[in-house]
C-alpha cells in the first residue's frame, strides 16, 4: 500500500496565513496612515483658506474706514458673527515700530492697524496676522 502524503500540513497552513497576515498588516499601515494624514491636510488647507479669506474682508473693512476708530469696531462686529466657531478677530492701534498702543476704537489715526485672526483647527491654533495702513 503507497502512503500519499501529497498536501500541506494544519500546521503549515496556519505558519503561512500568519506570514502573509503580518506582510500584509506591514504594507497596509503606512498607505492607510497616509490617507487619514491627507483627509486632515485638506481640513487645514481648507480653513487655512477661509481664514485668510475673512481676514482680507477685515482689512477692507479698516482700509474704509480707517480714520474712525468706532465705525471700525461697529463694523467688525457685524463681520464677528458670520466667522466658524473657535475664531477670534482682534484689532489693535500699533505704533511704525509694530508695538502694540491700544484697541482700535481707541485712537482715530493710529500710524498702523494691526489684525489678527485666531481659529483653532484639530485641536491647533492657527494665527494669522496682518497690519494695516493708511
Amino acid at each position: 500500500m503507497k502512503n500519499n502524503n501529497s498536501g500541506f500540513s494544519l500546521v503549515e497552513v496556519l505558519v503561512a496565513i500568519a506570514i502573509f497576515g503580518t506582510l500584509v498588516m506591514v504594507i497596509l499601515t503606512p498607505i492607510l496612515n497616509s490617507y487619514t494624514l491627507l483627509g486632515r491636510s485638506k481640513t487645514n488647507v481648507q480653513s487655512s483658506a477661509d481664514a485668510s479669506r475673512d481676514l482680507e474682508k477685515a482689512r477692507q473693512i479698516i482700509l474704509s474706514n480707517y480714520n474712525s476708530g468706532t465705525t471700525i469696531q461697529s463694523k467688525l462686529a457685524t463681520l464677528t458673527p458670520t466667522l466658524p466657531t473657535g475664531t477670534t478677530l482682534t484689532c489693535k492701534n500699533v505704533n511704525t515700530f509694530g508695538n502694540e498702543m491700544s484697541d482700535c476704537p481707541a485712537l482715530d489715526s493710529p500710524p498702523m492697524r494691526q489684525l489678527t485672526l485666531k481659529r483653532t483647527i484639530n485641536n491647533k491654533d492657527l494665527v494669522l496676522k496682518v497690519s494695516v495702513r493708511p
